[in-house]
């Protein structure tokens, strides 16, 4: 059947959004996170947790506005072309789509390092290097092709599977955290006193948020706002969605995380202490050790449910994202073709899963790629609070506004400063080599536009790529526990600094902003040069 240039169906509702962005966030993340966090942090790894769930509860008062002023499929990629133009839009888009297209193969690789666990399967993965085999990369391809077919022959098709899978993910890690905690808990691992609670420091109490997988955990939430565009009316669905994203998922963690602590063995904590703990599969280890029969049946299960449901749902919101992309003139035409009998873009499916096939066989490897995709989308979330108080100065004056938003708004820019400073030099190097592969792309497509408004576009973008460099470079002389040069003073100051450069580019951000072509035709609202309609 013809693919098709038309509308997605809204038809999707809470329950439906809430399911997708939980069974994001609890894919490979539950199996290796509160375990490397630990292993960072020590047992403060808790406090680690509660930060992050800070941090993005602050960026999800201000995705839950935008969202619902921009109910687009395509999410956090497409806000900044509504209200900063068409370079920052495609800087966000482009490392967003890339981290998410990344995320596939990550959950991929997840099942096959847990199930290298199996005696019989050894041979996935080289125990040395901690890469996958030829068998093992072959067999993660299989899992992806899994989750193209899923998302390939219907939308309803995959949100009937996701929930059952949604149900099956909630379960298993809780009872795996519950039967670890009535087995065996040792509260003496948790400290008497600071020195023991945070042992590495509370630097590395930071760091963890950043490298410990805990963004990378977090960052399911957004989802739902790729959804956007099919929701059943989104001013209502989309706030109630990632709320109780965050709801679910927080207690999950901080279950498991508490679990972890408590059950691993105070003689290796003393011989080796926390950085020095090892294991190839966390929960699955400490199951075996314990002799709980049923966890270690369900672990095993679920390293193949959890991550399927995560890369299965992240394949539909990537395609989501290139349809965004080509909608916003950064891709080509067919990017956007809808199937109208699946109600899919089938060939930015194709795309999608092409590019993740191609991030697995180049990286190999969970640990090789978690860590970079954290950074790329903590990134992405600073067009959240950029645009939100940009769209009450040039939008609908009678839009929902969410309680909080004037303070939240610069608060969660700044967070995002520190998040991506923590990451440590040289991630944020990392990045803008990523965006400068990306740009001839853009300035391929502007070209074919005809360079519209490029004055305008420039103008309303500089503040972006100003932080780009302000951010890199703040972390190239950083402190050294983040791996810099140790220019920056060890004790404070340097995070102080990197909080007040973020608090000047967020209102440059503001100040930049502009009512952009897309704006124009989304509201009708006078072109620039107009005074704004909204204050903040």
């Amino acid at each position: 059947m013809l693919l098709q240039d038309q509308p997605l169906q809204r038809r999707i509702g809470v329950v439906s959004l809430t399911v997708v962005g939980v069974t994001t966030t609890l894919g490979s993340g539950w199996l290796f996170a509160s375990y490397r966090a630990a292993q960072i942090a020590g047992p403060a790894a808790i406090v680690s947790w509660l930060i992050g769930a800070a941090a993005m509860i602050l960026i999800g008062l201000c995705l839950a506005e935008v969202s619902t002023r921009l109910p687009a499929s395509g999410g956090l990629g497409r806000y900044l072309e509504y209200t900063h133009g068409s370079l920052a839009s495609f800087i966000i888009a482009w490392v967003n789509w890339l981290g998410f297209t990344a995320v596939i193969p990550s959950e991929a690789s997840a099942t096959v390092e847990y199930l290298a666990a199996q005696p019989a399967l050894h041979g996935l993965l080289d125990p040395a290097t901690q890469q996958m085999t030829p068998p093992g990369l072959l067999a993660a391809s299989g899992f992806m092709i899994g989750y193209l077919l899923l998302n390939y022959w219907s939308l309803k098709l995959l949100l009937s599977t996701t929930t059952a899978v949604t149900l099956f993910k909630l379960i298993t890690p809780l009872l795996t955290a519950g039967l670890l905690l009535a087995e065996r808990f040792h509260p003496e691992n948790f400290g008497l006193g600071s020195a023991e609670f945070a042992p590495n420091g509370w630097d590395a109490v930071l760091s963890a948020v950043s490298v410990g997988g805990i963004v990378y955990t977090f960052n399911g939430f957004q989802q739902a706002a790729n959804l956007a565009g099919e929701a059943i009316n989104p001013r209502r669905t989309l706030p109630r969605a990632l709320f109780l994203t965050f709801a679910v998922c927080l207690l999950v963690f901080l279950c498991l995380q508490i679990a972890f602590i408590g059950a691993v063995d105070p003689a290796q904590i003393q011989a080796q202490g926390w950085k020095g703990l090892s294991f190839g599969s966390p929960f699955l280890d400490l199951a075996m050790t314990l002799n709980l029969n049923l966890v270690v049946l369900l672990i095993y299960a679920d390293a193949v449910v959890s991550p399927t449901g995560s890369g299965t749902v992240c394949l539909t919101a990537t395609s989501r994202m290139a349809l965004g992309m080509s909608e916003s003139g950064y891709l080509p035409a067919w990017a956007r073709r809808v199937d109208p009998r699946y109600q899919n873009p089938r060939l930015a499916l194709l795309l999608c899963f092409c590019i993740g096939l191609g991030f697995l066989w180049l990286f190999r490897g969970w640990g090789f790629l978690a860590g970079m995709i954290g950074v790329m989308l903590t990134l992405v979330f600073i067009a959240a609070p950029a645009a939100a108080l940009a769209l009450r100065r040039w939008g609908d004056p009678d839009a929902i506004r969410i309680p909080g938003l004037r303070w939240a708004a610069p608060l969660s820019f700044v967070v995002i400063t520190l998040l991506l400073y923590w990451s440590c030099w040289p991630k944020p190097g990392h990045l803008l080599l990523l965006i400068a592969a990306g740009l001839p792309v853009f300035l391929y497509y502007q070209h074919r536009a005809g360079w519209p408004e490029w004055r305008d576009q420039l103008r309303g973008s500089a503040w972006l790529l100003g932080y780009l460099l302000a951010v890199a470079a703040l972390s190239w002389i950083g402190g050294r526990e983040f791996n810099g040069l140790g220019l920056l003073s060890d004790r404070g100051w340097d995070e102080l600094t990197v909080a007040l450069t973020g608090l000047l580019f967020y209102y440059w951000a503001w100040r930049s902003s502009w009512p952009t072509p897309a704006l124009r035709r989304e509201q009708a609202i006078p072109p620039a040069g107009s005074p704004p309609p909204g204050g903040p």
